[in-house]
This record gives C-alpha cells, sequence and structure tokens, in this order.
C-alpha cells in the first residue's frame, strides 16, 4: 500500500515521466515501487492521469484554485495555476468563469492558468484582463483569446513562473 501511494506521488509530479523535472531516481523509484506494488507502472499511470484529469463536475472556483501559487515581482502580485487535462473541451468551456474566479479571489494584478494537454504535452497560458502583456513579454508570442500557446510546455517552475517573474521585474 506505501509503495503505491509513493509510486502514484510520482507519476502525479512528473505527469509520468512528462515533466522536465523528471529526474533518472523519479524512473527507477518508479520501476522499483511499481515492482513492489505490483502493477505495471504505465497502464496504472495513465489510468491514474485520466481519473485526475477529469474536471466534468468540478465549479469554476474549484478549477480556480486547483493547484495555484502565488508570486510577487516588482511589487505586484500574480497567481499561477496548473490544470493537467486529456481532452481540453471540458475546460475551454469554463474559461471564462475559471478565469475571474481566479482573479477575484484575492485581487491579484493578474491570474495565468497553465491549462496542459497531457497527450501533447503542450501548455495553453490563460490570462486574466490586463495581463496580456506580461505573457506577450514572457513568452515572445502573440496572445490569442485571453491564452498564450506554448508548445512542450508542462512544468509551472521551470518553464512558466521563471519567465513570468522577469516579465514583471522589468
Amino acid at each position: 500500500a506505501v509503495a503505491g501511494m509513493m509510486l502514484s506521488a510520482i507519476i502525479s509530479d512528473t505527469i509520468l515521466f512528462r515533466s522536465p523535472t523528471t529526474t533518472e531516481e523519479d524512473k527507477a523509484a518508479v520501476r522499483e515501487l511499481a515492482e513492489i506494488a505490483g502493477v505495471d507502472y504505465e497502464k496504472y499511470g495513465m489510468d491514474m492521469l485520466k481519473a485526475g484529469a477529469d474536471i466534468s463536475d468540478y465549479s469554476a472556483e474549484k478549477l480556480a484554485g486547483n493547484d495555484t501559487k502565488e508570486f510577487e515581482s516588482a511589487g505586484k502580485t500574480f497567481s499561477c495555476g496548473q490544470i493537467s487535462v486529456m481532452d481540453l473541451a471540458p475546460i475551454n468551456a469554463k474559461k471564462a468563469d475559471i478565469m475571474e474566479a481566479t482573479k477575484a479571489a484575492k485581487g491579484y494584478a493578474a491570474s495565468y492558468l497553465m491549462v496542459t494537454d497531457i497527450l501533447a504535452e503542450d501548455t495553453y497560458l490563460w490570462f486574466t484582463s490586463g495581463a496580456e502583456e506580461a505573457a506577450k513579454k514572457a513568452f515572445g508570442k502573440k496572445a490569442e483569446d485571453g491564452a498564450v500557446y506554448l508548445p512542450k510546455v508542462m512544468s509551472r517552475k521551470k518553464q512558466v513562473a521563471p519567465f513570468l517573474l522577469k516579465a514583471y521585474a522589468e
């Protein structure tokens, strides 16, 4: 049971080795823990990610607060959350409500939400009104419909937050 919980934690944290934060130690630990738990980690991991990516019955407020962290740069506080999905359609249908709930929650200067497609290994970085310039500056990309498309981006820690922090500092 403990090996299964540890296995689940590593799979979740590394998005089944798709995250750039994945280490060789993570991979070795997953193989060993899967053997102890008696599971095929690839099948188990995909089933687990599918279950975690089902947001169909989540409210906009719950999605807005999902895995969100605060950042501060140049006296401005902003939030950046992340939701991992396997199908963009259900979350796209709730986009406006999610982003308003995110910004309104604590009066941030801006709020960002990484909508990460686990299968494509891409992210759409959604942002609230007033945040478009910082997003464009951070990633050098044109924003469309309140979002910037970031191919092969999956890590807030390594691939999103540092660029947003720099954009706000400038």
